[in-house]
């Protein structure tokens, strides 16, 4: 006997089956506010971010900004972290950096007002 769930092909031997699919739901903070008529959203991530070569940096914004576009969030996604010393790191648009740069890590956490799932 076999069958088909979601395109896995499905064979009842024992305890066991085809495939297992696993879905992974990440959850991020995020403070989605308003500067001078530019919306942001800024999304707390994991300091590791700041490790990875800027074309990951990247991807990582794109798919936050599609998480965030499709959960109705308006705005530039802007990935925020502390480094080892406690400041404030961020990936933005040359435009924001003087905003990001003029704020600090704690004043951003204050003010965390939604929850982003992306998965």
């Amino acid at each position: 006997m076999e069958f088909s769930v979601c395109g896995c092909l499905l064979r009842p031997v024992g305890f066991g089956i085809g495939c297992l699919i696993i879905l992974v739901v990440e959850q991020f903070q995020v403070a989605h506010i308003n500067v001078q008529g530019v919306n942001l959203v800024v999304v707390f991530v994991n300091p590791g971010v700041g490790q990875r070569p800027a074309s990951e940096q990247q991807q990582v914004v794109n798919a936050l900004q599609a998480c965030a576009s499709g959960a109705g969030l308006a705005g530039n996604v802007v990935p925020v972290w502390r480094d080892n010393l406690g400041r404030l790191n961020f990936i933005a648009p040359p435009t924001q950096h003087g905003f990001f740069k003029s704020v600090t890590f704690e004043y951003l956490y204050n003010s965390i007002n939604k929850t982003l799932s992306c998965g």
